[in-house]
């Protein structure tokens, strides 16, 4: 009866110290997901293109908040400065969300260890009047990180302009 408290204060400092262990990565960890197993993504779709780095965020769970923080912070800034303090800029409903899957982000920003998480949603941006969807999609990736990439639906009258080109 003496030890229990003891054996008590053991096991809980236990358990405190290996669900550290269950929310960090092995530092060691080689599992990196290759770009090309990574789904494509449906060209009739927006998507939100996430690479965010490694560094930042050392798991999966955290990688996806600052995604979506990050998001969230870019709609609202592009809301303020279009369409007043008063609207709020809305996408439509997520339709499929890729990761986060560890891998390496592309050359072109950098080839640095990083968590790619992808969201699709239809396409279109709802309450603000004021501005087009273009200059509402332009702003919004002029006020994400560099590590997002605001990717529009390719549309019937886009891939016919491409065709004339």
């Amino acid at each position: 009866m003496k030890n229990l408290p003891i054996a008590c204060t053991l096991a809980f400092y236990t358990l405190i110290s290996l669900q550290g262990c269950a929310t960090r990565g092995d530092p060691g960890e080689t599992g990196f997901q290759a770009a090309l197993d990574i789904p494509d993504a449906d060209p009739a779709l927006d998507h939100y293109v996430a690479w965010i780095p490694r560094d930042a965020a050392q798991t999966p769970t955290v990688a996806m908040a600052l995604a979506h923080i990050s998001m969230g912070y870019a709609k609202e800034q592009t809301a303020r400065s279009f369409c007043g303090d008063d609207d709020l800029l809305m996408d439509e409903a997520a339709t499929e969300r890729t990761g986060p899957l560890a891998t390496i982000a592309p050359e072109d920003i950098g080839s640095y260890p990083a968590w790619f998480y992808r969201v699709s949603l239809q396409p279109g941006l709802h309450g603000c009047e004021q501005a087009s969807t273009q200059q509402l999609y332009h702003a919004i990736q002029d006020n994400l990180p560099g590590w997002i990439r605001l990717e529009t639906a390719v549309t019937a009258s886009q891939d016919t302009a491409r065709l004339l080109e």
